[in-house]
C-alpha cells in the first residue's frame, strides 16, 4: 500500500540517511555548490539523496521510471532533497536549543549564539547562524519518567 510505503520511507529511510546531516551539511550553506545558489550541503550528497528519494517515491507510487522526479515528489507529498536536509538541520538545532542547563551541550549552544569565532567554526556555529534561534526564549521541558 502506498500509504504504508511512504510511512516506512519517512520513519526508517530518512532518519538513517540524515543521521549526521547537521555535521556534513554545514560546508556550503549560502555558497554556490554547483546545484544552485543557496543549496544546503555538498552538491554530491544532495544528488545522492535525491536519487534515493526518487527510488523511494517510485516504490511508493509504483510509477514508471520515466516519470519526472518533481512529479513523483508531488504525488508522494515529499519535500525536495535540499529542503528535507534543511528541515532535518532545523530539527536538530531546535532539539539542541531545548537542552536543559545540566546537559554538556547547553553552555556551548548558548555561547555560540553570541560568540564571534573567526576561525575553526564547527557545525554548531553554522547552525546557530543560519537558523537564528534565541536559546533563552525556547521553553525547556523536563523529561520525567
Amino acid at each position: 500500500m502506498p500509504k504504508y510505503a511512504r510511512q516506512l520511507y519517512i520513519s526508517i529511510v530518512l532518519p538513517r540517511i540524515l543521521y549526521t546531516a547537521d555535521v556534513w551539511c554545514v560546508t556550503t550553506q549560502g555558497r554556490h555548490a554547483g546545484a544552485g545558489a543557496g543549496t544546503l550541503g555538498p552538491a554530491k550528497a544532495i544528488k545522492q539523496i535525491t536519487s534515493i528519494q526518487r527510488a523511494g517515491a517510485l516504490a511508493i507510487t509504483g510509477g514508471l521510471r520515466t516519470l519526472a522526479t518533481d512529479a513523483l515528489n508531488a504525488h508522494t507529498y515529499l519535500l525536495l532533497a535540499a529542503l528535507t536536509v534543511r528541515k532535518w538541520c532545523h530539527l536538530v538545532m531546535t532539539r539542541m536549543a531545548m537542552l536543559l542547563e545540566g546537559h554538556p551541550l547547553y553552555k556551548p549552544i548558548k555561547r555560540k549564539r553570541t560568540g564571534r569565532t573567526k576561525r575553526h567554526k564547527g557545525p554548531i556555529h553554522y547552525l546557530t547562524k543560519w537558523f537564528k534561534m534565541n536559546v533563552n526564549k525556547i521553553e525547556k521541558i523536563l523529561a520525567v519518567a
